[in-house]
Parts: structure tokens; C-alpha cells; sequence
């Protein structure tokens, strides 16, 4: 085993072969080589078992209407995983692009900019109510889609006011007979 090595990529890279309109019989792509995320999001590995899951279903359904080669598989599995991925990926870049070093991708239309000011206030509110919180980390790891962000439950706790919350305060730390704070 060797030490542990620490890894600073931020870059989210996407490959579209789904856009190809040749692709090679029984070659597929997935995974990191299909769709790099930015690391700070941890949702790579999820994408990826998606991804896998995905090429399972079409090895089934090839095998289900009786076909006796993978022919054509590689291209329809290429073109699903595209689907599949869309809003992992979109997630994952709709925030990036909000920062002004992000190089590629558009500059933020109006719309995302309203889901991105949407998305600030789930986060202001999700410390301070447990739905909006569930529905974040079920979006966040992968287990329901971000439109569920949208469910009129979820909707309201967030777009209602808000009771002002205190600012965090560190709790006093005692040491050598002095209140110390963080």
C-alpha cells in the first residue's frame, strides 16, 4: 500500500459520443471516460454505477427480443447513458459555472439563474427544516431526481418566509480559567 496521495482537479468533463453518428459495434464508454466530475460534488461513483446499470439493462433488453449479437447495442447504450447522466451533470454544472474562472459551458441563462437563486434558499432553509433537508440529500446523493426539489411540499418550505434565524455562534471554550471563543 502506499501513502495517500491527495488529488485537486476541479475539471468536469463530458463527452458526447452519443452525438456520433458512427460508432464502433460492441465498444462502449463509461465512467470517468464518459463523464468526469468535479470532486467536491462526490457524484462520480454514483454516475458511474448508474452508468453500469444502464449498459445492464440494455445487455438484458438485447437479450429479452432475441437478439443472438450485441450488434447496435454500443450506440443505443451511448445515447441512454447521455440521457441517464443529463441531470447529475447539470446539477454538477450549474453551479460551477456560477463561479467567473469556469472555463467552457455558457454563461447562465435566465432560467438558471432562477433555479440556482432557488437552490441558495434550499440551502439557507435545509439547516433549519428537516424536509427540505431530506429532499436535499436525497437530490445531492443521487437517490430522486432535482425536480423533486420542486414538489409543492418541498416548494413551500422554501419559497414561504422564513422566522429569522440566529447568526451561528461558537460555544465558549473554557481553558486556563478564560473564556476563549473560536
Amino acid at each position: 500500500i502506499s501513502k495517500a496521495y491527495g488529488y485537486r482537479g476541479t475539471d468536469s468533463t463530458r463527452r458526447h459520443y452519443e452525438k456520433l453518428t458512427h460508432w464502433p459495434d460492441r465498444y462502449v464508454v463509461l465512467g470517468d471516460a464518459f463523464c468526469g466530475f468535479n470532486s467536491i460534488y462526490g457524484q462520480g461513483m454514483s454516475t458511474a454505477a448508474i452508468a453500469s446499470q444502464t449498459l445492464n439493462s440494455g445487455l438484458k433488453e438485447q437479450r429479452i427480443y432475441g437478439e443472438k449479437t450485441l450488434d447496435g447495442l454500443a450506440q443505443r447504450f451511448q445515447r441512454e447513458l447521455a440521457s441517464v447522466t443529463a441531470a447529475p451533470w447539470a446539477m454538477a454544472t450549474g453551479q460551477d459555472i456560477r463561479w467567473p474562472t469556469t472555463e467552457g459551458g455558457a454563461k447562465p441563462d435566465p432560467v438558471t439563474r432562477l433555479v440556482q437563486g432557488y437552490l441558495d434558499k434550499v440551502l439557507a432553509v435545509a439547516p433549519h427544516n428537516p424536509a427540505v433537508a431530506e429532499a436535499f440529500f436525497h437530490v445531492q446523493n443521487m437517490l430522486k431526481g432535482p425536480e423533486s426539489l420542486f414538489h409543492p411540499k418541498v416548494l413551500w418550505q422554501v419559497l414561504k418566509p422564513q422566522p429569522s434565524q440566529p447568526a451561528f455562534q461558537p460555544a465558549p471554550v473554557r481553558g486556563l480559567g478564560q473564556a476563549v471563543t473560536a
